[in-house]
């Protein structure tokens, strides 16, 4: 966490906001640094057998039709 009140609450809101988007508690993460406010930087196990299950981008849904006419 970063030093002070104020940016480890944002940093806590953060991480809630990004846990609950991509659900990266219980995935086999072992540490995540966020002492810097610009980046996240995640650790992964070493242990044989451990994956980290690959982020899937969200679906941006179907191509708008006047889109796919200019293609």
């Amino acid at each position: 966490m970063p030093e002070g009140d104020e940016p480890a609450r944002r940093a806590i809101a953060r991480f809630a906001t990004m846990d609950q988007q991509s659900q990266m508690l219980g995935r086999g993460f072992v540490r995540f640094d966020m002492r810097d406010a610009r980046r996240m930087v995640v650790r992964v196990s070493r242990e044989p057998g451990t994956r980290v299950p690959d982020l899937l981008a969200p679906d941006p849904g179907p191509v708008p039709a006047d889109l796919a006419r200019t293609i």
